[in-house]
């Protein structure tokens, strides 16, 4: 069964809801694939990371990256093995990243995250200094497209 494609507003909403993603990147050595937590703002979504590892490494490599969001709702099975189907859902989002330099966009985007995350209220706000050691990605969407089948 072909899957339906979903509009804008709905492929917001279910990245926007997904617990994690894929990033994939390109270095020397080829493709590279990282899952990741991660917060969608406007035109932007946000990950963080170690200051150094192969992610950054490929992003300085080249910018043009791809983040994947899906979710297998469920097997419809059936007497015809080859007519046994999933009920999914999947984004691809396209676009360039980069390391997030500014101070005051590196701790919004920590802070975005961290209340995506920390729903029981354990986690304290991130401050400029508590910043400093991670780094954080933005991937500047240029396209989005997503769909369900099933």
């Amino acid at each position: 069964m072909s899957g339906k494609v979903m509009n804008l507003a709905e492929t917001r909403e279910f990245i926007e809801q997904a617990r994690w993603g894929r990033l994939a990147t390109t270095g020397p050595d080829g493709p590279y694939i990282t899952p990741l937590h991660f917060v969608l703002r406007h035109d932007k979504i946000y990950f963080h990371c170690a200051p150094r590892g192969r992610k950054l490494d490929n992003i300085s490599h080249e910018t043009r990256v791809c983040f994947e969001v899906s979710e297998m709702e469920g097997i419809i099975e059936h007497v015809q093995p080859c007519k046994y189907t999933t009920r999914y859902r999947s984004a691809l989002v396209f676009g360039r990243a980069g390391l997030v330099t500014g101070k005051e966009e590196k701790v919004l985007a920590l802070n975005l995250i961290a209340s995506k995350y920390c729903k029981d209220g354990r986690c304290g706000p991130v401050t400029p200094e508590k910043a400093d050691s991670v780094a954080v990605i933005a991937l500047n969407i240029e396209s989005i497209s997503g769909k369900a089948g099933g």
